[in-house]
């Protein structure tokens, strides 16, 4: 059953356990906006909860029953367990209890035009490129997006027409609540494992999804991965990547030509086999994997009725979404970047991205995120982080977890040879500034509130200075 069929708005009350989520903050905005009465509760407060009591939600810091007050539907996240207050209230008072991806279902499915992104990596900022295409191009979509857009500041939008962009969670086959007009998979690597336990049983569940979509998938060439899931769906296939790679032959959307500058953007040709078009395209993000983004985007976007003329304009004129390698400030020549990274392959990203920049040594301030995650993906983390000239690892960020692995930071940090300091952001803060050289660039980096510790250093540097 829909909740959204036959409301009256006016009359339904919707409370969210850890509304201040990624998730959950552009839903509850956006039901918010709809007509619906929204409340909802969080552990601290937080810059996006302070954003939801200015839209008028009342919040209530820490989980009680109370809280729920006179609520028709209770929404919680997969980090809320089954003895949080409020769900037992909930239970207690026979309110209704709805998991956020359901709830998000729910809404998306309305719209005739629905565009789901999947991957392990690169939703929140492919799902974002593509709603600002569809906007630019007078579509007017809804659309609901994990981070802030750095111009507008904004994670959601309410349109008026049957286009709607989401982004497509694998974790806990969430994304298998939503049936898309066009899903997009931008790749799948070993992710939350402490779910699905191996890649086989990953790849199944992105297969359940990509036979969910109606019309269209739109597949990375490039990504072994989800060329072998999709191979059996018989709907129609966009297949994009850069046309350099292996796989350039079944590319039907493709970049080539790309070079970088020393800033790490690119320029390069955007060519459609399906308009047999190609225009040249400037990125103002940086980094090769978001060429790939860009494609996704704009192979999504044609085949939704959009040039890739407009696109290409759109792309040119993006400057990404928060947390993705935004630059929080500099002193002096020493530069200080936030990055959402939390996976191998992210940090992998990452390293090349800054490869082509020019600075004296480079810094990364690492918060683990979750305790599943660093013990199972603990070798290919050392990895990564061992590329930087110099390494910070932060306490791990449980989020949802209790800590059955018995690993701490250190546990990592003893595994990387040119490690400098392991502790708390508070700890790190102290630490890092005085070390900090000319030309530095530090980057603090993970899923978790590590940027704190980004705003921290700054504040730190400039009072020094």
């Amino acid at each position: 059953m829909n909740i959204f069929e036959n409301l009256n708005l006016s009359q339904k009350n919707v409370h969210f356990i850890g509304i201040g989520g990624a998730g959950m903050a552009p839903l509850a905005s956006i039901i918010k906006e709809r007509g619906f009465i929204v409340s909802g509760s969080d552990e601290k407060e937080s810059y996006i909860t302070d954003k939801l009591k200015d839209k008028g939600i009342e919040i209530s810091i820490g989980h009680k029953g109370s809280n729920i007050g006179n609520a028709d539907y209770v929404v919680y996240s997969a980090a809320v367990h089954d003895d949080n207050p409020e769900i037992r209230a909930a239970k207690e008072k026979n309110i209704i209890t709805i998991k956020r991806s359901k709830f998000l279902g729910d809404f998306v499915n309305q719209f005739s035009k629905m565009v789901a992104v999947s991957g392990s990596h690169g939703k929140t900022t492919t799902s974002s490129m593509i709603t600002e295409i569809l906007i630019n191009a007078g579509k007017d979509p809804t659309a609901i997006v994990g981070a802030e857009n750095k111009i507008n500041d904004r994670n959601h939008r309410n349109g008026n027409s049957e286009f709607a962009v989401c982004e497509a969670c694998e974790f806990m086959d969430s994304f298998l609540d939503l049936e898309p007009y066009m899903g997009i998979i931008l790749n799948i690597d070993d992710d939350h494992l402490d779910y699905f336990k191996d890649m086989e049983t990953e790849k199944k569940s992105f297969k359940k999804f990509a036979k969910k979509c109606k019309k269209i998938l739109v597949i990375n060439s490039e990504n072994y991965n989800a060329l072998e899931i999709t191979g059996e769906i018989n709907i129609d296939k966009v297949f994009y990547g850069i046309k350099n790679n292996e796989n350039f032959k079944d590319l039907n959307f493709y970049a080539q030509n790309e070079i970088s500058d020393n800033n790490g953007f690119y320029e390069f040709d955007m060519v459609s086999e399906f308009s047999k078009k190609m225009v040249k395209t400037k990125l103002k993000i940086p980094g090769i994997h978001n060429i790939s983004n860009a494609l996704a985007a704009s192979s999504a976007c044609e085949r939704l009725g959009v040039d890739i003329e407009i696109s290409s304009r759109v792309l040119s004129d993006f400057v990404g979404v928060k947390r993705r390698f935004e630059k929080i400030g500099q002193v002096g020549n020493i530069k200080i970047i936030d990055d959402y990274a939390h996976h191998p392959t992210e940090i992998d990203a990452l390293f090349n991205t800054i490869s082509s920049m020019k600075f004296r040594e480079s810094w990364i301030i690492f918060q683990p995120h979750t305790f599943s995650r660093t013990f199972l993906l603990m070798d290919d983390f050392v990895k990564s982080l061992s590329k930087f000239d110099n390494v910070i690892i932060a306490d791990i960020f449980a989020s949802r977890e209790i800590n059955v692995y018995e690993i701490s930071a250190k546990t990592l940090g003893n595994k990387i040879k040119n490690c400098r300091f392991v502790g708390s952001l508070s700890e790190i803060s102290r630490f890092v500034v005085p070390e900090l050289k000319d030309n530095d660039l530090l980057l603090t980096v993970g899923a978790g509130n590590v940027d704190d510790c980004a705003h921290e250093i700054l504040s730190n540097m400039l009072q020094v200075t």
